[in-house]
């Protein structure tokens, strides 16, 4: 489930060395490798709430909302008309992951290594803020996913809602 490895790690970067933005919006780049060398490159714009919410909005190449906080998931894929609803087995700790990630020997450089996924961070020039992040998921592609042009978030629903005649799939 790589979106779920995607949130997760999104909402690790809160500490007093690198932080994700609270109440924000960035636009997003994330290029995913497989291990035959195909990529795939996807653009967006995330919102960052308070605590742990978080809402992706995939605009190419395909249409895709993703919320999420720690507890639930909730996929809108308006390619295929369906939502699925998913409850989180395991819970995801911010502070646990945060605990572990270390500052490397190059500036603004960190790691962190969380249920067996090491993840390398990078906090930009301004503020502390994460501005990238890569990764080799649990099917070994290579992740990376670039934030840039961060601005105050317009509006606090980080909800995913259901259109109406989607398909609704719990899991």
């Amino acid at each position: 489930m790589r979106w779920y490895i995607v949130f997760s790690f999104l909402g690790t970067l809160l500490s007093a060395q690198i932080a994700l933005p609270h109440n924000k919006s960035a636009k997003f780049r994330q290029v995913v490798t497989s291990p035959k060398g195909k990529k795939i490159s996807y653009a967006g714009e995330l919102f960052f709430g308070d605590k742990e919410m978080i809402k992706w909005i995939y605009k190419s190449p395909t249409k895709k909302e993703i919320c999420a906080d720690a507890k639930r998931m909730t996929v809108v894929d308006h390619d295929l008309e369906q939502v699925t609803y998913y409850k989180l087995k395991k819970g995801f700790s911010l502070s646990n992951v945060l605990k572990r990630a270390k500052e490397t020997k190059r500036k603004n450089i960190f790691t962190a290594k969380y249920d067996g996924v090491r993840y390398t961070i990078r906090k930009g020039p301004k503020a502390d803020v994460v501005d990238s992040v890569a990764y080799n998921d649990k099917l070994d592609n290579k992740v990376q996913i670039l934030f840039f042009d961060l601005k105050d978030l317009k509006h606090k629903d980080l909800r995913c809602t259901a259109p109406a005649g989607y398909d609704k799939i719990r899991e």
